[in-house]
This record gives C-alpha cells, sequence and structure tokens, in this order.
C-alpha cells in the first residue's frame, strides 16, 4: 500500500515539531519501520517500479506454438530456457490453452439432439445408459454371490 504524501509530510512534521515517533505512527495508522525510512528520505514521493523484465518474449512463444502446436509444456520450456510452471503462465497471459474436450451438453433437450444427430450420421455406435450398466453390473455381482437380484431388496 502506498501512503499519501501529504500523510508522510504530516507525520515527518509531527516528529520535527516534538512530537514522538510512537505516537505518530499511532495517529498516521503506519509502522515504525516505515516512519523510520520517511526519515531517511530525501524525497517522500514513492519510488516509481518499472516492469519486470521477463526471460520469455512473448511474440517469440505465440510464433513458436504457432509452428509447433502440438509440443508439451516441459519441450517449450527447454526451448526457451525456463521452468514448466512459467511456460504455462506465460501462454495463459496470451490467451492460448489446448484442451480436447469432448462434446459435453448440460441442456437434456441439446443433448438429445446431439444424439440424434450422431445417430443419424453414424458416428455413434451405442450409447450405454449409466443407470441400466449399474443395474446390470448389481444384478450379475448379486448373481454371483447367491443373493436376490432385486435392487431395491424387497
Amino acid at each position: 500500500m502506498t501512503y499519501s504524501i501529504d500523510l508522510r509530510e504530516a507525520a515527518i512534521s509531527y516528529i520535527n515539531n516534538g512530537g514522538s515517533k510512537v505516537n505518530a505512527c499511532q495517529i498516521f495508522g503506519c509502522t515504525r519501520n516505515t516512519l523510520y525510512r520517511w526519515l531517511k528520505m530525501e524525497d517522500l514521493h514513492p519510488k516509481k517500479h518499472g516492469l519486470r523484465n521477463r526471460k520469455i518474449d512473448k511474440e517469440a512463444l505465440k510464433q513458436h506454438v504457432d509452428e509447433h502446436p502440438d509440443m508439451f509444456l516441459h519441450e517449450r520450456a527447454e526451448v526457451f530456457g525456463v521452468h514448466t510452471s512459467s511456460i504455462s503462465r506465460a501462454l495463459k497471459a496470451l490467451g492460448i490453452v489446448k484442451k480436447e474436450r469432448g462434446y459435453k451438453e448440460r441442456c437434456i433437450m441439446k443433448r438429445q439432439e446431439f444424439l440424434k444427430k450422431l445417430k443419424a450420421e453414424h458416428l455413434m455406435m451405442w450409447v450405454v445408459n449409466p443407470h441400466f450398466l449399474v443395474q446390470f453390473l448389481f444384478r450379475n455381482v448379486r448373481a454371483c454371490s447367491g443373493a436376490s437380484n432385486d435392487i431395491d431388496g424387497a
């Protein structure tokens, strides 16, 4: 947190006019270390911090991803001479994500539409209903153990 210049000047003038440093800290809401640092400073303006020098050139990384889209993070990290997490953060900052997911629709109607389309195009051989699969497995396990085949236990 950066303190305003007015607050810094007020704290320094309070001490220069005979106030104690502990009271100044309580009044102005800063720590003693901060107050001592302000007393040592010639200029009370906060320091300007520039941008950090990064090892990874964003444009070079983007071009590298375009040229080699199937490379793993650890391979890309070796090329740029950085850690895998650094490459991951840089790619995330560029908005480049490699995720290959199948189609999954939350809306039941849209999902049914999609499945109908798949059946029509003969891309889908079968769909197993998870509830049916659980019933099938449960019955087979119960049959092997000699127990009743009824799921509800009735």
